[in-house]
């Protein structure tokens, strides 16, 4: 996360968020935030690994909150 000017939390804040790729495992996301003036406040980038977890659940009252 990168500041580029201060900003107030109680008033209004645009978030942008775009993810150019998502591919093989791994997602990257970047996105922008602009105060009520239209101007760049932040930017952030965060890249994730995504799994898929394969456990087989038999217990159905388990598998119900799922």
């Amino acid at each position: 996360m990168w500041f580029h000017r201060t900003a107030r939390a109680d008033e209004w804040i645009l978030h942008v968020i775009d993810s150019p790729s998502a591919y093989d495992a791994r997602g990257i996301c970047t996105s922008q935030m602009f105060n009520t003036k239209g101007e760049l406040v932040a930017s952030l980038v965060q890249e994730g690994l995504l799994r898929r977890d394969n456990t087989i659940i038999t217990d159905t009252s388990i598998r119900a909150k799922f």
